[in-house]
């Protein structure tokens, strides 16, 4: 999908923000009728399990009977009060790709989630854009069904706690997840820092018009979101306790670094209402090569545009 003017792309987001007001609204509506029909999911799943060691996990995908073409889920049992779409950015990681998606179904189904996983993959020789992906997820994902949060998460990164939910975060208190990392000792990066699992509800998303576009190569474009939500005076939340928000990263090349990023991260911040209302959903430009219900997700591939 090509947008050929500012214009077009302003009125795509009002388009955009009416069919979510519309849908929330017409989800909300059968939800209350689906919870007299069936009893809510328990705020603590009685399946969790906890912690566990993940340094030499291993799992056959073939048991993975309930997950849904397209990488759905919904429990059986209960009903959830939350729908929640899970965005990948990816490129040439097929290994990593993998054991992500068969460690991270049965991490979501003992938390009794509704969930779809995307795997947005980028195309071509352009440097890798991060923050367009996930946007891109985003808009694509709504063309779906209605999504109540969004959980943008790389695929290197392992949850080792199930006790770290999941759920969608209040509206206004967008939640960093991947708070504890062994590759950094476990111990949190800095009270700023919102990369690597995030969650945010869709209206939430919606109000800081997405991330950046402009970040082309790795880092800048999560530093850059979190001073669009602190800008709306949202209150970035993190689990606790910290032992509980532990990630193991999986072994990878390290990605060549933007060499640009902070001086983006600088101008933006300059100027930071109008960078916000002018670069991320609205300035959105792309191509779907390819969108495919795949057994553990749906996969889009697409080709961004600068």
């Amino acid at each position: 999908m090509a947008f050929r003017s500012r214009f077009q792309h302003l009125i795509f987001i009002c388009l955009l923000w009416t069919i979510l007001t519309i849908s929330f609204h017409n989800s909300g509506v059968s939800r209350l009728i689906q919870i007299k029909e069936s009893k809510s999911c328990p705020l603590t799943s009685p399946l969790l399990i906890g912690w566990t060691n993940i340094s030499n996990w291993m799992e056959d995908c073939d048991k993975q009977k309930l997950v849904e073409l397209g990488g759905s889920y919904k429990p059986v049992n209960c009903n959830p009060n939350q729908s929640i779409a899970i965005v990948v950015p990816y490129r040439n990681r097929d290994h990593q790709l993998n054991i992500f998606l068969c460690y991270i179904h049965p991490f979501l189904q003992r938390q009794q989630l509704d969930y779809t996983i995307f795997v947005v993959e980028q195309t071509g020789r352009s440097a890798f854009n991060r923050g367009m992906l996930l946007n891109v997820g985003f808009v694509e994902a709504l063309r779906r069904r209605s999504f109540d949060c969004f959980i943008f998460h790389d695929v290197d990164l392992l949850p080792e706690d199930d006790r770290n939910s999941y759920a969608c975060p209040e509206v206004g208190k967008p939640r960093h997840l991947s708070v504890a990392i062994n590759t950094f000792g476990y111990r949190p990066i800095g009270v700023n820092h919102f990369g690597g699992v995030s969650s945010v509800s869709t209206t939430d998303f919606v109000a800081v018009n997405g991330f950046s576009n402009k970040f082309w190569g790795w880092g800048g474009e999560d530093d850059d979101l979190f001073d669009r939500l602190c800008s709306r005076n949202f209150s970035v939340q993190r689990h606790q306790p910290l032992r509980q928000t532990r990630y193991m990263m999986l072994a990878h090349e390290p990605a060549k670094p933007n060499s640009d990023r902070k001086r983006i991260l600088r101008d933006n911040k300059k100027n930071l209402p109008v960078t916000m209302m002018t670069d991320g959903l609205i300035s959105l430009k792309y191509r779907i090569i390819s969108n495919n219900l795949k057994r553990f997700c749906t996969h889009i591939i697409v080709e961004l545009q600068r």
